[in-house]
Order: structure tokens, then sequence, then C-alpha cells
């Protein structure tokens, strides 16, 4: 869900909220599963400011992730903080050109029987990367796609890798 307002012309917030239900086969028993067998829940808060004259656009966006425990395990993994920026170079012609930054930093230690031997698991990662974006209008409607490419770095307790990521949006 998005609530968006339009503080001016040029400045934009929305509050989000999102989740993901535990869905895809688990077992405890299996290294390599397709669920985390957790609920998980995403608020967020997300801020534009538009720069007319020169066509270029600055946004960032923060959300906590929250799971529930897993029920099979009894994990129970620490909250975590996402915060994004993007600067993005927009062109009469729909398509923008821009540079994305994130920092994904868990605020507090993870619990249960396996996080406990291992220290709480607390970790972070720094990213950094390219994105394309292309807005237009299909009949009177906003369509909205970007491509980002995020290399991480500095990652502590995570899994290090290369994010490259597809959205469009369809405004009715």
């Amino acid at each position: 869900m998005i609530a968006s307002y339009h503080i001016s012309k040029t400045d934009h917030v929305a509050l989000t909220f999102s989740f993901w239900a535990p869905t895809g086969e688990y077992s405890p028993n299996r290294l390599a599963v397709l669920s985390t067998n957790t609920w998980t829940f995403v608020p967020g808060l997300a801020y534009t400011k538009s720069f007319a004259e020169a066509n270029v656009e600055l946004s960032g966006s923060w959300a906590l992730y929250f799971d529930t425990e897993n029920t099979a395990t009894h994990y129970q993994n620490g909250v975590l903080s996402d915060l994004e920026g993007t600067v993005i170079k927009r062109w009469k012609s729909g398509f923008g050109f821009g540079v994305i930054g994130s920092w994904i930093q868990q605020i507090n230690d993870d619990s249960g029987p396996t996080a406990d031997r291992i220290g709480g698991f607390s970790g972070r990662a720094f990213g950094a990367g390219p994105i394309v974006t292309y807005s237009t209008e299909i009949g009177k409607h906003p369509f909205n796609f970007n491509a980002r490419w995020v290399h991480e770095f500095e990652n502590r307790n995570r899994l290090e890798g290369n994010l490259f990521a597809l959205s469009a949006s369809f405004t009715f």
C-alpha cells in the first residue's frame, strides 16, 4: 500500500506498507529452502525533490523490516533498516539515468538457539550502482519503468553480491 502527498510541484512524500507471506516449501532439515517460514512487515517512508530547470530528481527512501519468529526453528531475525538514495537526470524523451546508493543495517541481533551460538549474527551492507528509467503516459495514465544494478561492498554477516532489479508501475 502506498499513500503519497504532493507537498508542492517539486516536493513529494510517500508512506508505504508491504508484507511478505511465508509461501513456498519449508523444511528446517534442508539447507536450501524456498521460504523463510516467517511473515515480514515493511513500513517505509520516501521523499522526492525535483529540480525542474535541470530536470534532475533526488529521492530517498527508508524502510524497516520486521520478521515474525520462524516457528519451526525458533529463530527470530533482527529488525533490518534499508536506506536508499538516488540522483537521476531526466530527458524530455522520458529516459533518465542516474546513480543509486544503499545502506542496509541490522538494528538488533537475531535471537534463538542458533543465533545465540553465533553471537546474534547482526549484519550490514553498502551498495552503489547505476539506474536507468523511462517514464511516459499510456492514454492518460502514467507508466514508469526502471532497471538498476547495485554492487554490494563492505558487507558484514550478509551475503555479498550484485543486485539487478527491474520494476514497472502503471497508475490508473
